[in-house]
């Protein structure tokens, strides 16, 4: 990801061309994700903090080029994936996962006006939010508790 982020905006900032970039990650800076039990050698490696800072980075180097570079952190997605992973019967599906055309949407406008990272969905702008100001043991307990099998 890093080399095709680098080559790909290289070119469009050194043509002067207008582009858009969109990283789709999940993680710790957004979401207590990172500690999945169930799911953790997937969630691990999707890890957001490197990529977030990542993006973050280029994002601003581009600044003012016509070249922009979003991160998409899009939450519990209602997708084939959820049912192989099984997680539907999650806490946190059970909750409300967003459907996936739905986070797309909101990931491609969010895109387009410009913005450095787009949470799509109150609820999991809320959980992204808490993660901030929560301690890491009541994060990491949490999250465990959401990806168990709802009751």
């Amino acid at each position: 990801m890093t080399q095709t982020n680098c080559w790909s905006l290289h070119d469009l900032r050194s043509q002067h061309l207008l582009g858009y970039c969109i990283n789709v990650i999940i993680g710790q800076k957004a979401f207590p994700y990172e500690t999945l039990f169930t799911t953790g050698w997937y969630t691990s490696s999707k890890a957001s903090d490197p990529l977030l800072r990542l993006s973050e980075a280029i994002a601003n180097e581009l600044k003012g080029s016509g070249v922009s570079v979003t991160c998409l952190c899009p939450g519990a997605t209602a997708t084939k994936f959820a049912g192989r992973a099984n997680m539907e019967e999650s806490r946190l599906f059970k909750m409300g996962a967003m459907k996936s055309k739905d986070v797309a949407r909101a990931g491609y406008k969010g895109m387009m006006a410009g913005k450095g990272m787009v949470i799509p969905g109150l609820l999991n702008k809320t959980i992204a939010m808490s993660v901030r100001f929560s301690p890491r043991k009541l994060v990491t307990a949490i999250s465990r508790s959401l990806q168990e099998k709802a009751k």
